[in-house]
């Protein structure tokens, strides 16, 4: 005998929940909050994040990859401020992290 795996949804029922996901995260809600809004696991959202995020790579895959890409050169901008002494690397490490934040916060 087979085991239930919790409350399974419709794809109908996962689709408008991640677009719902994707409206709260325009308005700035934190993942917590998402999470508590939609009514869902942590773990629920993290999946449905990653589904949006792997649907968004594939259908804006040349953008995707000019982003990833300027991201990318920014980080190597300051790996040379760093070893030529331009910038220290708390500093550098402090604006890593501010990067961070934003790019979890537009969900990249």
């Amino acid at each position: 005998m087979q085991r239930s795996r919790g409350n399974r949804n419709t794809y109908a029922k996962i689709e408008a929940r991640r677009a719902k996901a994707v409206k709260f995260m325009n308005e700035g809600m934190t993942k917590t909050e998402l999470a508590e809004q939609l009514r869902i696991s942590r773990a629920t959202l993290w999946r449905d994040l990653a589904s949006l995020r792997e649907r968004y790579k594939s259908e804006n895959s040349e953008e995707f990859e000019a982003y990833r890409k300027a991201q990318l050169g920014i980080l190597e901008q300051i790996e040379g401020s760093i070893v030529q002494g331009i910038v220290s690397p708390d500093f550098a490490n402090a604006w890593r992290q501010v990067r961070s934040d934003i790019d979890r916060r537009a969900h990249v």
